[in-house]
């Protein structure tokens, strides 16, 4: 999604050489301070549609090749309040529904019909949104919709959207969460932010009265992860510690190492490296290795425009976009 005038456009552009294939607009703006103007969500694509999230709301289905529109409905009632930064949730489809998260005390989670667009239900959790985008984590065999709101984390059943589990989850400054829950092995997931908070694992177990019994099994203040998602790889997690790139053992929180700062950008997975999209347009390449940190390649990919969009990898090309521009790279070629 890319701001033109004052219209939000989704844009599909060829691999080979960047040509719009076609765009889908809708007449709305949003733009503040700390982030800019511009959209605020990423487009989720399934089965052949493209579900996307526009900032006054509206979240609309196309088909993917064509950018034809199948449905469109609003997403935000009369008197809701806007997060500061904007709608920034992106739209989860599961199981036949499209999930989204704005926030509000109507109903701070809602989902709908993914072939019709119609309402499937509105949950009863409610408070002030923030930037966390609806997920499902299975935990003891079922599948659950965690979310939050601000200064709490929830989790949801997704066919119902039910509250099944909620409890505080204080950040310093503004609650807001940003980074994902991260699954765990072994029942648990992670949650962690910045702003001097940390990171929390959260171990979950049958309750006797209530559907479940969480308890904290570590606590880390070696992670801060502002606004990059950790990842998971073979017991182990990658993240940023505010700026700082640093490995923990998923069983216990212990530090493995500190690497290099890369400023507050974005990591992505992909086998057995890091690829790492710094907020500055430096791209960076590390090892997804415990025992030492390893960067293998770091160099200036795009100018140093604001960069917190994370790149994405697909049919061996790396697409890396920020403020200004938006470029591919022959990844396959590169290693």
């Amino acid at each position: 999604m890319e701001q033109d005038g004052e219209e939000e456009l989704v844009t599909a552009r060829s691999l080979d050489d960047g040509e719009i294939l076609w765009k889908y607009g809708m007449r709305t703006r949003w733009g503040d301070f700390m982030s800019g103007v511009g959209p605020r969500s990423t487009p989720t694509l399934h089965a052949g549609r493209l579900y996307a999230l526009f900032t006054d709301g509206s979240l609309v289905c196309l088909e993917a090749d064509s950018g034809k529109l199948l449905w469109k409905t609003k997403i935000i009632q009369e008197g809701y309040e806007f997060p500061e930064w904007g709608l920034s949730c992106s739209p989860l489809v599961w199981k036949g529904l499209v999930i989204v998260t704005p926030g509000g005390e109507k109903g701070a989670a809602r989902a709908y019909h993914s072939g019709s667009g119609k309402p499937a239900w509105v949950s009863d959790f409610h408070g002030e949104g923030v930037y966390l985008s609806p997920c499902i984590i299975n935990l003891l065999g079922r599948d659950q919709l965690v979310t939050a709101v601000s200064g709490r984390i929830a989790f949801l059943e997704p066919l119902s959207g039910r509250t099944d589990w909620e409890a505080p989850w204080k950040i310093f400054l503004n609650n807001a969460q940003i980074a994902q829950p991260l699954a765990l092995p072994g029942n648990a997931f992670l949650l962690s932010a910045g702003y001097g908070k940390g990171s929390e694992s959260l171990a979950v177990s049958a309750g006797k009265e209530e559907p479940y019994l969480v308890k904290t099994a570590w606590r880390s203040k070696n992670l801060k992860s502002k606004f990059s998602s950790p990842v998971l790889k073979d017991g182990f997690v990658y993240g940023f510690n505010e700026n700082s790139l640093t490995c923990l053992d998923a069983s216990d929180g212990k530090l493995k190492w500190r690497g290099r700062k890369y400023g507050y950008g974005r990591v992505l997975l992909a086998g057995d490296k890091l690829v790492i999209l710094g907020n500055t347009g430096i791209l960076s390449v590390v090892e997804a290795n415990p025992e030492k940190f390893m960067e293998t390649y770091s160099g200036q990919l795009l100018s140093d425009d604001r960069c917190w969009n994370g790149p994405a990898l697909a049919g061996g090309y790396l697409v890396a976009r920020n403020g200004l521009e938006i470029a591919c790279f022959d990844w396959a070629k590169k290693q």
